[in-house]
């Protein structure tokens, strides 16, 4: 079972304030989240969004931005993390995909393990 690392974020921004040029995330408002992962490396890419989704508080949201449909995603957090993220499409290709996933709870070890404890 792949795990990936959590990511600790803590936000003291303002609107538009930008985070890491290099991770291409930026925070577009109070607890809302912007990663766009379309140049990031396919390799890192899941660590990437999996570490900002652990870090994320109830009501944080994510709006992550891909090149492809991230269905697998999608059904990866329903099966894992059943009922702990609200998902929806922003866009729908057919070059850019943008999906705004919000944290409902914060329960459970984050350990990715999908055991649901």
């Amino acid at each position: 079972m792949l795990q990936y690392p959590a990511v600790q974020l803590t936000l003291h921004a303002t609107p538009a304030t930008r985070i890491e040029e290099s991770q291409r995330m930026t925070v577009v408002e109070d607890h809302i989240l912007k990663l766009d992962v379309r140049e990031i490396p396919r390799v890192e890419r899941h660590p990437r969004i999996f570490g900002m989704l652990n870090s994320l508080l109830p009501d944080y949201q994510l709006i992550l931005t891909v090149d492809h449909d991230p269905v697998p995603l999608y059904y990866h957090l329903e099966m894992h993390y059943d009922g702990m993220f609200g998902w929806e499409y922003l866009s729908r290709g057919p070059e850019i995909w943008e999906v705004r996933i919000r944290r409902k709870k914060h329960e459970g070890c984050n350990c990715n393990c999908g055991g649901g404890h």
